[in-house]
């Protein structure tokens, strides 16, 4: 199966992010609805959603340019190349690691319980690497 799902001109929609997407939004509406149940303010939460994203983007890079020096810092690598993200290379690890630590500086300034925020939040993730994984198949 073709991994790009759409092309439009240079903008290719690849299965596993479009699949990553729709598990980030279904977990997105599950912790919204489940946030007050666990005495998470549900507007707090939505505000932190961008902060979270550019966080995970940055700590899963981080962590695969960490694990793979030699193909950015090796005889042969571009220390530049380290910042190519469209080029593929995240860590799962590095994403959370990277949600993980913006969220405990978020909810200190809000004043907001980051491990009730956390378990909340997990069905996002949860779902997410799930679409990932069925995209990777495709």
């Amino acid at each position: 199966m073709d991994p790009i799902m759409v092309q439009i001109g240079p903008l290719a929609i690849r299965w596993y992010g479009f699949l990553i997407a729709v598990g980030v939004l279904i977990g997105s509406f599950w912790a919204l609805r489940a946030a007050p149940k666990r005495g998470v303010d549900p507007d707090k939460l939505l505000d932190s959603a961008p902060l979270l994203v550019l966080a995970g983007i940055v700590g899963a890079r981080l962590v695969y340019v960490l694990t793979s020096p030699s193909a950015y810092f090796g005889p042969n690598g571009n220390p530049l190349d380290a910042f190519k993200v469209w080029q593929g290379g995240i860590s799962i690890h590095g994403g959370i690691i990277g949600i993980m630590i913006a969220l405990w500086f978020y909810a200190r300034a809000r004043d907001m319980n980051m491990w009730a925020a956390l378990d909340v939040l997990s069905p996002i993730g949860a779902l997410g690497i799930i679409g990932g994984r069925i995209g990777n198949f495709m």
